[in-house]
């Protein structure tokens, strides 16, 4: 069970090199054939798109409107935000190459254009019915090592990695911006960071960072997890500058505290990465399995 959407050509028609070309184009795209995989390694976000070889009757890309040539897969049981940046790549591709969309989903667009609100709407109604098939067949979610968490969270963490381009080139290559990471220690979920050895960095509000280091006897790095507040005197002597939440660290030479600071962090292999793809937001959970 899968989302999907196809596009056709409104003049002439798609061939596949054309598909292959336009893919290539694009940041995040790794092209094989006849299939475009999407993977944003910064937000851990994954769909594809696929050419459509198919021709006559039967095949669901072949309507009496015309040939879609290019389709989309996104999964589900997911969180949204693996659609809202699908559709932003459906917005593009529609906005470069002037194809017309279908949308074959109960309660989607259909023949009428795109609709970002409606196409996220139908996404989540349709994410939710999917959850709750997972739950009727009694699918463990320890095993699945899904784990829940508020929308607002996992919308945060999104929107900041999604914006790591940008922001790195506004801030230059000698600042670092790290990638907010879900992590987990068993039990709770923690938004963290890695901070390289106190290297400068533009520092997000997050519950872990995670300090590496080489470790002095072998060389190795090795990971030192601490919290936000332990550090937040450190962040509040030496930011440069603040943009919302967000503290510019900004030197050339790691500040002698700081230093000291890295030096003590003690090692600890407690948190994990979860990759976006075993998070679930709140409300999707408890709308699905709501009786």
């Amino acid at each position: 069970m899968v989302y999907e959407l196809f596009f056709r050509a409104t003049d002439g028609e798609i061939s596949l090199e054309m598909f292959q070309n336009y893919f290539k184009g694009y940041p995040h795209y790794e092209v094989s054939g006849p299939d475009a995989f999407y993977k944003n390694q910064n937000t851990g976000i994954y769909f594809s798109f696929h050419y459509l070889h198919m021709n006559g009757d039967g095949n669901e890309n072949v309507r009496s409107e015309g040939t879609y040539r290019i389709s989309m897969e996104v999964n589900y049981c997911l969180p949204s935000i693996f659609i809202k940046e699908a559709l932003i790549e459906v917005e593009a591709l529609i906005e470069a190459t002037k194809v017309a969309m279908y949308d074959p989903q109960p309660g989607g667009v259909g023949l009428k254009g795109y609709d970002h609100d409606k196409m996220l709407a139908c996404w989540e109604e349709q994410n939710e019915y999917a959850l709750q098939d997972m739950a009727k067949s009694n699918v463990d979610w320890d095993d699945e090592e899904r784990v829940v968490v508020p929308d607002q969270w996992i919308e945060r963490v999104w929107a900041w990695n999604y914006d790591i381009p940008l922001n790195k080139k506004a801030m230059g290559e000698d600042i670092d911006v790290p990638i907010i990471f879900a992590l987990f220690d068993g039990e709770d979920t923690k938004s963290g960071i890695v901070w390289n050895n106190g290297s400068a960095i533009a520092m997000p509000k997050v519950e872990i960072i995670i300090i590496t280091k080489p470790d002095p006897k072998t060389g190795s790095l090795v990971y030192c997890p601490v919290a936000h507040e332990d550090v937040a005197h450190l962040i509040a002597a030496h930011h440069t500058s603040k943009h919302g939440e967000t503290y510019i660290l900004a030197y050339e030479d790691v500040p002698d505290d700081i230093q000291e600071f890295v030096a003590n962090a003690q090692a600890d292999d407690t948190w994990r990465r979860l990759p976006m793809d075993q998070v679930v937001e709140e409300d999707a959970v408890e709308n699905a399995f709501a009786e």
